[in-house]
């Protein structure tokens, strides 16, 4: 992925041992760099929320009105987005099955503290 970006002219910049190292960076680039960048949360934006939304309104325009969905889980973006679809479509009879990386389960561990 890293050489489709710069192949498209990307600069690409692997940073820390872990996401939130990388995390950190991209809000300091953001912060020093005197309004000329934005930062653009990965999954915790109402608006990215609803972009992902989409996709059951896509499934709803298909005609096709699911039991179930699955969705993979990592920040919770696209468990919102995909919840939010299936609220606007009046579908909150349709299961949510999530699921998530072995090793990362920050959803489960969420879910456990309550």
């Amino acid at each position: 992925m890293i050489e489709k970006m710069r192949a498209h002219g990307a600069e690409v910049e692997v940073h820390g041992a872990n996401w939130n190292a990388a995390d950190e960076l991209a809000r300091e680039l953001v912060g020093a760099s005197g309004g000329a960048a934005a930062y653009v949360p990965p999954y915790d934006d109402p608006l990215l929320w609803e972009g992902h939304s989409s996709i059951i309104d896509e499934i709803a325009a298909a005609g096709v009105r699911p039991d179930a969905i699955v969705v993979s889980v990592g920040g919770g973006g696209l468990l919102c987005g995909v919840l939010r679809g299936l609220q606007r479509h009046g579908w909150s009879e349709t299961t949510v099955l999530t699921a998530e990386t072995d090793g990362a389960a920050c959803f489960a561990k969420a879910l456990a503290a309550g």
